[in-house]
């Protein structure tokens, strides 16, 4: 099964959470895992604020379902957010 293709805002969006995640991955004691799975269009964050440990608790993740052309817009410009509120240090 192959996605949609994606639009150009949705590209421009995943790339800004990929650079911000490398940023915020390199600077922060955190980690960031970031999975795009182009046969079923999603895309998987994941934010663990103290670093990735076994059965964590203390993490944000977002499943982006990238089919869904409006509402996969509003949850990468929430990833985002969240992504530029860590990298100052809000």
């Amino acid at each position: 099964m192959r996605g949609k293709p994606l639009s150009e805002k949705q590209k421009l969006k995943i790339l800004k959470i990929t650079k911000l995640s490398l940023d915020v991955n390199s600077t922060r004691k955190n980690t960031v895992f970031i999975n795009f799975s182009g046969h079923i269009n999603q895309l998987s964050v994941e934010f663990y604020t103290t670093g990735w440990e076994y059965k964590a608790q203390d993490f944000f993740r977002s499943d982006v379902d990238l089919d869904s052309k409006r509402e996969s817009l509003k949850e990468l410009d929430k990833i985002i957010r969240k992504f530029e509120d860590i990298k100052n240090g809000e």
